[in-house]
């Protein structure tokens, strides 16, 4: 009886042990992908920066008004893509990754995205 009794709790022991061990491996398994998201997402972002930047820079060297018609377009597309992937992308992942719930309000976002235009950066 008492053998059966101590068989029981190492079976209740490892259960636990596995269990705290599988927690362990899917936390560990979140923080990976959320990384992996954090470096795609980061790396898609500063392309859309390059690409809009290359955008401007044709805009004022074209003379044609319908060239210029065209790059606003793009411009416009490339700007909303760019910031559905901050919003729905890039910052749930930054506020998963600091475990912050209220990392930045997105009025504060429009905020700082303002006082940054209004100084001159872009």
């Amino acid at each position: 009886m008492v053998a059966a009794l101590r068989a029981g709790s190492r079976a209740q022991l490892s259960c636990a042990a596995i269990d705290a061990m599988s927690a362990g491996f899917v936390s560990d398994m979140k923080q990976l992908a959320v990384q992996a998201v954090l470096h795609t997402s980061l790396a898609l972002l500063r392309a859309d920066h390059k690409l809009v930047s290359d955008l401007f820079a044709q805009f004022q060297t074209t003379r044609s008004g319908s060239r210029k018609k065209t790059l606003v377009a793009q411009t416009c597309r490339e700007l909303t893509v760019h910031a559905q992937t901050e919003e729905e992308i890039f910052y749930p992942a930054v506020k998963q990754a600091l475990k912050d719930k209220e990392l930045m309000p997105e009025r504060q976002q429009g905020e700082v995205f303002r006082r940054c235009r209004h100084q001159g950066y872009r």
